[in-house]
């Protein structure tokens, strides 16, 4: 009997093993996309906010003219404003004014602008709403679209849409270099930690190989155990390490996304006020600039102080740094100062423009960051262990260990063990499909921007849950009568399908197709 049981004990022992290195490239893998995308989202933001201060003055300088009852889709010399933006903005590959039905009617002198299609249209209705600036990734064409609206002053606009939007259109090869920059630097981390847990699931392999060799039927389904155990924590290892090294190269590359933006600002700033002193006005004569300056330090979160100051002073605060409060801080970051000398005025006097990127707040974003993090390890980690049951297959080997007594006594059917872990498998997958993006299902009925007859708005962002719910629970109800009459096999297998119709249904809806198929699809 020992040498007809060994083969299979091998052969388990290999499997398991290639399992365990599947699982680790599994897990790397998720963690980089994860992380990559992560780090895109943040850093494109961070441009983004930039680039919505600096178009922000712009809006403003067009809101004004709209007050005195100049109309936006015949305003003469807006060319120029949208001139003097594209001096601050040479990074912009478009700058145009949209008027309320998406048409273009005026853009900077050599950075055209398409026309708003209806999708885009509809969408930046709904999130300017709520916002003061929303940007879009168009990954087709390697573009980024930032909106900002256009109101009227005392206007009322219908149903709360802007009277128009001023567009600016920037290439992404910047994001998509500092991303490629970011995977670089984290690959071969992500590599050394894959070479070494792979490395230790294989001593352990052999550990147990060796445990194996005269081990009881008891011992070995407890060695079974240990190296599941052992696989697992491995994996949980190796998922916390590449969290720990993609938080500390993120905290860093974050922190310069922070100083790249406020450069951005800054070079507005500095034309502005050297602009004005080439007229003949003095330092000391310069008014109204507080305000000018604290209007840009709310549209920067990260920004802690602007200010004009003598070269070489100090900035006032900077010394003594503030306590965040909330949640304590993963990492402390230190406040950047960043300083610009400014031109002579008639006088001969001179100023520095200062800014101090607020460390606090950079640290409290990557602290969201970092939670985010740990409930992707623990998600993460719960697939790996329903992918190591289904794969390492110990329904197969609890069947495979009751195969002599089932044999004699035929009591258990072929292939029950390997459908019912691949049933449990499917399950979660079909759950973590399903209930993963549910945050966002009321957000993605905003964005449609069609009523529905008898709902409210907060109603209509609820009906794909209610939907839900209602078809689980007549799915529920259904499922005893139908699994009596067809077996519980077919009852899942039906299951799944329509869960995965449902979903594509829904996918298929999110482009544009309608908030009722989208509902329809969810529930």
């Amino acid at each position: 009997m020992a040498p007809r049981g060994a083969p299979p004990r091998r052969s388990g022992l290999l499997r398991a093993f290639l399992v365990s290195v599947l699982l680790v490239g599994v897990t790397l893998a998720f963690s980089l996309s994860i992380n990559l995308g992560s780090f895109r989202q943040n850093y494109a933001g961070t441009l983004m906010a930039a680039f919505a201060v600096v178009g922000g003055k712009t809006v403003e300088n067009i809101q004004d003219a709209l007050g005195y009852g100049k109309p936006l889709d015949d305003f003469y010399g807006l060319e120029t404003i949208l001139g003097q933006l594209a001096a601050n903005l040479p990074w912009a590959r478009g700058i145009g004014v949209a008027v309320e039905d998406g048409r273009v009617v005026a853009t900077a002198t050599g950075r055209p602008v398409e026309p708003m299609p209806e999708t885009a249209l509809r969408r930046a209705r709904v999130e300017l709403e709520r916002r003061s600036h929303w940007f879009a990734h168009d990954t087709d064409h390697g573009t980024y679209t930032l909106y900002l609206p256009i109101r009227v002053p005392g206007g009322t606009e219908r149903a709360g849409a802007p009277a128009g939007y001023l567009i600016v259109l920037s290439d992404s090869s910047t994001v998509d270099a500092r991303v490629e920059e970011f995977r670089d630097r984290i690959l071969p981390q992500l590599l050394w930690t894959g070479l070494g847990t792979v490395g230790f699931l294989g001593l352990t392999g052999l550990a147990m190989a060796f445990g194996l060799r005269h081990a009881t039927a008891g011992r070995r389904s407890r060695l079974e155990r240990v190296r599941r155990l052992l696989a697992l924590g491995a994996l949980l290892a190796a998922q916390a390490t590449t969290a720990a090294e993609c938080y500390t190269l993120i905290s860093s590359a974050h922190l310069e996304a922070a100083e790249q933006a406020t450069q951005i600002v800054a070079r507005m700033v500095r034309n502005d006020i050297e602009s004005v002193i080439r007229r003949g006005l003095d330092y000391g004569a310069l008014a109204g600039v507080d305000g000018y300056f604290e209007r840009i330090r709310a549209g920067m979160p990260t920004l802690q102080s602007i200010e004009l100051a003598m070269p070489g002073d100090a900035p006032p605060g900077h010394e003594a740094r503030r306590m965040a409060g909330g949640i304590p801080l993963l990492t402390e970051v230190p406040d950047v100062a960043l300083r610009w000398p400014l031109a002579q005025d008639r006088g001969g006097e001179t100023r520095e423009l200062v800014t101090v990127v607020d460390g606090d707040r950079v640290a409290a974003q990557l602290t969201e960051f970092g939670l985010d993090m740990a409930t992707i390890l623990v998600t993460s980690l719960l697939f790996m262990f329903e992918m190591d049951r289904v794969l390492g297959g110990r329904t197969r080997m609890v069947r495979r260990a009751a195969e002599p007594q089932a044999k004699e006594s035929g009591a258990v059917e072929a292939g029950t063990g390997d459908f019912a872990g691949s049933i449990r498998f499917s399950a979660f997958l079909m759950y973590f499909g399903a209930f993963l993006p549910v945050s966002f299902v009321p957000l993605m009925m905003t964005s449609f921007g069609r009523p529905i007859p008898l709902l409210s708005p907060s109603q209509i962002a609820a009906a794909p849950l209610t939907a839900e719910m209602l078809c689980g629970v007549a799915a529920a109800l259904a499922a005893g009568r139908l699994t009596g009459r067809f077996g519980w096999r077919a009852v899942s297998l039906a299951g799944f399908a329509a869960a995965a119709a449902g979903m594509a249904l829904a996918a298929a809806a999110a482009g544009g197709a309608g908030p009722l198929l989208f509902g329809l699809g969810r529930g």
